[in-house]
């Protein structure tokens, strides 16, 4: 779970209280027992590089925390195991690290963030970015979750999101 912008590695907890929902939903049996990751999304500002497409967060995930967690605790380390969701900034991440890697993450959630909210040309350059992994993702068995209010500031992204979804041929709910 990736945090937003305006946020920490502990808002899932001491806002959005993931431990208490996982642990009710643990206790009637709802899910299986999990690793819940939740790491700090913000990486060294960088003038030279917009946020969004700053690769610092997805290098340390992949190359680091990814390989560190498999190797410190009882994982399943496949992507049938692993999953990655982010709200807003964590969301931008999960865009850009969850969505294109079918093969490290299973399933992916991206919540109150889209592509083209500051430029049309975002969009083109995310699909040229991640041609590739759009291809796997659409091949893969797991829709990608995409939620976003209505009020939400980012709405006008929704409709570009969507349209990578539709013409990758990714499923999505």
């Amino acid at each position: 779970l990736v945090h937003g912008a305006g946020d920490s590695a502990d808002s899932w907890t001491s806002v959005g209280h993931a431990n208490y929902i996982a642990d009710n939903l643990l206790a009637a049996g709802a899910i299986e027992p999990m690793i819940i990751v939740m790491p700090f999304g913000h990486t060294p500002p960088n003038p030279q590089i917009d946020m969004l497409v700053n690769t610092d967060f997805g290098d340390d995930l992949i190359g680091e925390l990814i390989p560190h967690v498999d190797g410190n605790f009882r994982t399943l380390a496949d992507a049938d195991h692993r999953a990655m969701a982010g709200l807003s900034m964590g969301g931008a991440h999960t865009l850009n690290y969850g969505v294109p890697r079918p093969d490290l993450f299973g399933e992916v959630g991206v919540f109150s963030m889209g592509l083209g909210f500051r430029s049309p040309a975002e969009v083109e350059q995310y699909r040229e970015r991640n041609a590739e992994g759009l291809r796997a993702r659409a091949e893969a068995a797991e829709p990608v979750y995409y939620a976003m209010g209505t009020d939400d500031f980012l709405y006008g992204s929704v409709a570009p999101t969507i349209g990578v979804f539709e013409a990758s041929g990714i499923d999505f709910h």
